[in-house]
């Protein structure tokens, strides 16, 4: 993982009368899991939580921080396509603040959306009945923290549904084009929300997590956190690094000019 954040940084956000603990705990967590986490945790830390870090042995230094990142391969190789990660949730969105933001920024939705029941259809992804986010997008649980990060994978844009007639159910082709994607539009609809103060704010969020029934540590850490801040500086460097001579519309991705 990157080195973005230093350990003096980090302790600073622990509570004043454990900052001790949560001192020593914070650089244990960063010796084995990184900096991003680390940073994460510091923002957070009681005594219990960093009891409960100082008690996770996190393997060797060379394995800790590799092995808290390896994710399950999952299995029929379909499932692995289909949710599978390729890695994009290391730098990933709470997976709570995904479910949240049609919420909190419903008049920034294409027209009739229904920020409740699978928003993100509005951009043309495909959902599948017993997920709660759509096909091409993994989750990654962060260690001792314990909250899922999200990030796409290449089913995202690799998975299609055809119906032989327009009022035929529509079968869905995995590895086929998503010529319904809008990823400039959704891309829009992310970083729009989130760097609008007037939308993306802790009395939107918490409104929208009361209605998800959010709490604990996901709550918390889905708002203002060097998690949400890496999150947006990796998206701000994928949309300028784009071709934007006009909108792309459905089916295109500029994808030569990603980073």
């Amino acid at each position: 993982m990157n080195r973005l954040f230093l350990l003096p940084i980090l302790a600073a956000g622990c509570a004043a009368d454990s900052a001790p603990d949560c001192a020593t705990a914070t650089e244990h967590v960063a010796a084995c899991y990184g900096d991003e986490v680390a940073s994460a945790f510091a923002e957070t830390c009681t005594p219990e939580a960093a009891a409960t870090a100082m008690d996770d042995a996190c393997g060797s230094v060379e394995e800790g921080k590799e092995d808290s990142f390896t994710t399950q391969i999952l299995s029929p190789p379909v499932e692995q396509f289909k949710y599978g990660s390729i890695g994009a949730d290391k730098l990933g969105l709470p997976a709570v603040l995904m479910k949240a933001l049609p919420l909190v920024c419903s008049d920034l939705l294409p027209a009739g959306t229904d920020p409740r029941n699978q928003p993100y259809t509005a951009f043309g992804l495909i959902y599948e009945t017993g997920h709660d986010l759509p096909i091409g997008f993994s989750t990654r649980r962060l260690p001792i923290i314990g909250t899922q990060l999200v990030g796409n994978t290449c089913s995202v844009c690799h998975t299609s549904t055809v119906r032989e007639t327009p009022s035929s159910p529509r079968t869905v082709y995995y590895g086929a084009p998503n010529i319904r994607f809008d990823l400039q539009a959704y891309n829009q609809f992310l970083f729009g929300c989130i760097t609008d103060p007037a939308r993306f704010n802790s009395t939107n969020l918490n409104r929208a997590f009361d209605q998800l029934h959010v709490s604990g540590l996901d709550r918390l850490l889905a708002y203002s956190t060097p998690l949400i801040r890496a999150f947006v500086s990796d998206l701000q460097t994928k949309i300028d690094a784009v071709v934007t001579d006009g909108p792309w519309g459905p089916g295109r991705d500029d994808a030569t000019s990603s980073p």
